[in-house]
């Protein structure tokens, strides 16, 4: 993600340039044949760095699942309570507790999802 970021980061920078350049080209009073060719160069390369930016940008933003670490933390709770605080007389309440606590995530990431 970085390498992508660094990549979008150079092209934004390229195409800044090319605005430039191409702003130089049109206030020139009497542009010569190379001048006009340079331009139609920065003009196809302007279009290669738009349909790299188009293959680098993701179409969807990435984002974490909130379903999956809600879930995540609160199993990891349930765990960490049975684990500290139940003994072996009893066994009977702490799986009650760490199968209320799975059910309890399990809602959370149903209501998540749905609230996608």
């Amino acid at each position: 993600m970085l390498r992508r970021q660094k990549k979008l980061a150079h092209l934004r920078e390229e195409l800044a340039t090319i605005a430039l350049f191409d702003r130089v080209h049109d206030y020139a009073t009497n542009p010569d044949p190379d001048d006009n060719r340079a331009y139609e160069f920065r003009q196809i390369r302007r279009s290669q760095i738009m349909a790299e930016i188009r293959n680098l940008s993701p179409s969807k933003p990435e984002y974490r699942n909130p379903a999956r670490i809600g879930s995540a933390v609160l199993l990891l709770c349930a765990v960490g309570y049975a684990t500290l605080h139940c003994s072996s007389e009893h066994t009977g309440t702490c799986v009650a507790t760490v199968r209320g606590a799975l059910q309890t995530s399990m809602a959370f990431s149903k209501h998540l999802w749905q609230a996608r």
